[in-house]
């Protein structure tokens, strides 16, 4: 009796740190405790009478009949406790299901964020690219003009060469 009187007590006390306080738990089980303590404390101080003193008047009617309130109070307390053990599990159930569901907002708004900080990066880096490439291509041209311009100055020089060398054949 004891040890259930305590664990329900526990359960009432421990209620709140259960996602929140069950009213329906708060509400039925101390009625129901209530009952099964009496119904087994009645019964508890006939079998202590029938213990101390043996030929003790008490009839088996009266010990039946609080044998039976016992068992009936222990059943109802036992009904009551499973009615409320299945409204706190729903009620896990659906805290956990919130959990998921915000995991999961979260999860994808995280997801959204990280594509857009790709874009951002892949677009800064193409443009980055671009502007490379542009600045290769006109060294690359700046680098054309040059070498045309070393093989032009080649060619004059080479064909001034040639007249000179024609020049000086001729005076020989």
């Amino acid at each position: 009796l004891q040890r259930v009187q305590g664990d329900l007590q526990t359960s009432l006390n421990e209620d709140q740190n259960f996602h929140g306080t069950s009213k329906s738990l708060q509400n039925n089980l101390p009625p129901a405790m209530d009952e099964y303590t009496k119904a087994n404390r009645a019964l508890l101080d006939l079998i202590q009478k029938i213990a101390v003193s043996p030929d003790a008047a008490i009839s088996q009617a009266e010990f039946s009949n609080a044998t039976a309130n016992a068992r009936n109070s222990s059943f109802r307390l036992w009904q009551i406790s499973v009615q409320e053990l299945d409204t706190l599990l729903q009620m896990r159930i659906d805290y956990l299901a919130s959990m998921r569901f915000w995991a999961l907002v979260w999860t994808g708004l995280a997801l959204m964020v990280s594509v857009g900080f790709s874009f951002v990066v892949f677009r800064r880096s193409i443009h980055d690219f671009a502007v490379i490439a542009t600045e290769l291509q006109e060294g690359a041209m700046q680098v054309t003009a040059a070498a045309m311009q070393v093989a032009s100055t080649c060619q004059s020089l080479a064909q001034g060469a040639s007249e000179q060398a024609a020049s000086i054949q001729e005076t020989l």
